[in-house]
C-alpha cells in the first residue's frame, strides 16, 4: 500500500515504484488517496476539493494531488 493521502508522492516517484514492484513480479497496488490528512484525486464534479484539501502532508511536507490524466 502506498499511502499517498498522508504523505504525497509526485507522479515520477509513483511510477518507479510500479516499476521496482513490476520487477518484483507484483500486480497490485493499493493507493491510499483519501484520508482526514489529504484528498489526492482531483474531481472534476468536485474542482475544490482537491484544491483545498491537498496542500499539505504529514510532518509540514508539501502537498498535491494527481489529475485525471496523471492517474490513468
Amino acid at each position: 500500500m502506498l499511502d499517498v493521502a498522508r504523505h504525497f508522492f509526485p507522479v515520477e516517484v509513483v511510477l518507479r515504484l510500479i516499476d521496482r514492484a513490476a520487477a518484483l513480479k507484483l500486480n497490485v497496488l493499493h493507493l491510499h488517496l483519501s484520508d482526514d490528512q489529504g484528498w489526492r484525486l482531483a474531481l472534476d464534479s468536485r474542482p475544490l476539493l482537491a484544491e483545498r484539501a491537498s496542500g499539505t502532508s504529514i510532518g509540514g511536507e508539501p502537498g498535491g494531488h494527481y489529475t485525471a490524466s496523471d492517474y490513468r
